[in-house]
């Protein structure tokens, strides 16, 4: 869309939010001027400045709602909120309207998170021929708005527990196992994980990993022997082998993400085996399952092991987008510090469920990228 044409559209938007809101249009507004002069909105954007007065927190999706041709649904919503920021306080779209309310704790989230929606292409937002639709926005001002007792609320480490596990998605093979291990080992195995000397350790699209038992080659998407298994790693045999259907791990990769790193979509190559297992500690992260247009999202809690074994494993692509908030049973959950992974693979047969063997896999070309990590 030519920018002439949304600039348009924002202040039809804006005008038509306040009579719903019954508030001065004025009362919906752009930001003004930083104390360094550069202004977050395009200076050909039309509509009034904000007060000088008036606290930059709350801002009104003027083209995101549960009513109009543009109506999206509240698990779209709730990722479009998470991809905001952690600086989310309440977000709500409110009933038979076409807009919807973002309230920050701080100025600064709030200006980067308009930014980042007014003008840009927003993928939550169903498709206008085949293309992204712009996001649009304006500050309101927050005395005008009242937020519902029941809201999308960032949640914090100390009620990270409080939020329920969501329902799994129905992917043949996979499970997901909450609190596989206590605080104290997972303190334990960050430790000795930070103690690997960096000569180990390879620098992969912005993570980093390490191999044990066999080395994954990104340029020939091959194996090769490589160090064997720490005593402390070695450890962990008994608790993989829940996971592993009861096969000792000839294979680990212990992978290292700084917040916001994601991973492109792939199915591990089928020399790893049969079964795959994954230990998540330190930031929990969403992880996407995709096979054809299907796609499914399954939040990795920390300290948490999911397990993919059959069509989980040899069929469904799985990845993490790069983002800095994941949508959780309603509640945006920030990505705060490093997320480290240790993923267990073992090369023996796997059982159908069915008291069958599994077929040998076979490589998926459908995905985007073939890798080894979790």
């Amino acid at each position: 869309m030519p920018k002439a044409d949304w600039t348009r559209k924002a202040a039809q938007l804006r005008a038509s939010a306040a009579r719903l809101l019954s508030v001065p249009e004025h009362d919906l507004y752009l930001p003004a001027p930083n104390v360094d002069g550069k202004d977050p909105a395009k200076p050909s954007d039309n509509g009034p400045p904000n007060p000088a007065d008036e606290p930059r927190i709350a801002l009104c999706l003027l083209n995101v709602g549960v009513q109009g041709f543009i109506a999206i649904e509240q698990a779209a919503f709730a990722r479009l909120v998470a991809d905001l920021g952690p600086g989310v306080a309440h977000a709500w779209m409110p009933l038979g309207k076409n807009f919807s309310f973002v309230v920050f704790h701080d100025e600064p989230s709030a200006l980067r998170a308009y930014s980042q929606f007014h003008g840009h292409p927003t993928p939550h937002l169903p498709k206008n021929n085949g293309r992204d639709r712009i996001g649009l926005a304006a500050f309101v001002r927050a005395l005008r708005i009242a937020i519902p007792t029941t809201t999308t609320t960032a949640a914090s480490d100390d009620d990270l527990d409080s939020i329920p596990t969501p329902p799994l998605p129905a992917i043949p093979g996979l499970t997901l196992h909450r609190a596989a291990i206590t605080p104290a080992e997972e303190r334990a195995l960050l430790d000795a994980i930070a103690s690997i000397p960096d000569s180990e350790w390879t620098a992969v699209h912005g993570r980093r990993v390490v191999h044990f038992g066999y080395e994954f080659v990104y340029s020939s998407f091959s194996l090769t022997p490589t160090r064997t298994f720490p005593p402390w790693l070695a450890a962990l045999h008994p608790l993989a082998r829940r996971y592993l259907g009861g096969h000792t791990p000839t294979q680990a990769t212990v992978s290292v993400y700084p917040p916001k790193a994601g991973i492109a979509s792939h199915v591990d190559i089928p020399e790893f085996g049969p079964y795959l297992a994954a230990l998540s500690m330190g930031s929990g992260t969403a992880m996407d399952f995709k096979l054809g247009e299907v796609e499914e999202e399954v939040y990795l809690w920390p300290r948490s092991v999911v397990a993919m074994v059959g069509p989980a494993r040899s069929e469904w692509a799985h990845g993490i987008r790069g983002r800095r908030a994941d949508a959780v049973a309603g509640r945006i959950v920030p990505r705060e510090g490093e997320r480290v992974s240790i993923v267990w693979r073992s090369t023996g047969e796997a059982d159908d469920g069915d008291g069958g063997r599994v077929a040998p896999m076979e490589r998926v070309d459908r995905v985007e990228k073939v890798t080894a990590d979790v």
